[in-house]
């Protein structure tokens, strides 16, 4: 994922790339909460939101941007298996 390049360059896509794990882990972008229903209740949850990123694509003519939601993990509770 990327963010759209400068005006003044001829590329479309900027050079920097970026993971939804790079995100989340990225302190100097503030997480948000919101309640979510899941497994039959309502549950607080945190999450990181970045707007106007892209998926580098061969052909960049009909791209729109996207949004990225990013889910924070929950203190105290264990991540489950392969998450590090």
């Amino acid at each position: 994922m990327c963010f759209r390049a400068p005006q003044d360059s001829r590329r479309f896509y900027d050079t920097p790339k970026f993971t939804p794990e790079q995100v989340r882990q990225d302190d100097s972008r503030p997480g948000k909460q919101t309640k979510i229903f899941y497994g039959g209740k309502r549950r607080k949850t945190r999450y990181k939101d970045v707007g106007q990123v892209y998926w580098r694509l061969p052909a960049p003519a009909e791209v729109a941007p996207q949004r990225l939601p990013t889910l924070l993990p929950r203190p105290g509770h264990a991540a489950a298996e392969g998450d590090g």
